[in-house]
């Protein structure tokens, strides 16, 4: 599944604090990445994931607990959903199959991009500036390269 997010008030992002979507907001002056991944995997507690980690409580749904993986700023926000959130008004087509992110100033990934890497979710690796490639198969859509504006290239596979 891919999800766009773009703040519409910048006093908004502010306010969810501790998790740095200000900061991120603002990766051209400060090196953050703007980039997020989220993956949604079912376990039975955050003390078996091989990787430091915190818990959020977005102010938006009050009654979850996501899990965020400690890893420097300049690599994406790496947020692992609660197993039982439903997928709403999700397509099956078309299908992403490999997901890249160039993370300037990253020389070795962290313990959660390196999990991310084994496991074949996405590749995390050193670029000149922040950007995410989506490849992806199936439906009517163009490939569509959407830098400078926005750190994000879609390309479709069957080109």
């Amino acid at each position: 599944m891919l999800e766009l997010a773009y703040p519409i008030d910048p006093k908004e992002i502010a306010s969810l604090g501790e998790i740095g979507f200000a900061e991120r907001w603002r990766w051209r002056e400060n090196g953050y990445s703007p980039l997020g991944v989220i993956v949604q995997i079912e376990r039975a507690d955050d003390s078996e994931l091989p990787f430091g980690t915190w818990l959020y409580g977005p102010p938006f749904l009050p009654d979850s607990r996501w899990t965020i993986g400690q890893a420097p700023p300049q690599e994406p926000l790496y947020m692992i959903a609660p197993y039982d959130m439903e997928h709403q008004g999700v397509e099956e087509e078309p299908t992403i199959t490999s997901v890249a992110i160039a993370c300037p100033g990253v020389s070795e990934p962290s313990p959660i991009a390196g999990l991310l890497e084994a496991t074949g979710i996405c590749r995390i690796a050193s670029g000149h500036i922040p950007a995410m490639e989506l490849t992806f198969v199936g439906g009517a859509r163009d490939s569509l390269d959407m830098r400078p504006e926005l750190p994000l290239v879609l390309r479709n596979a069957d080109d």
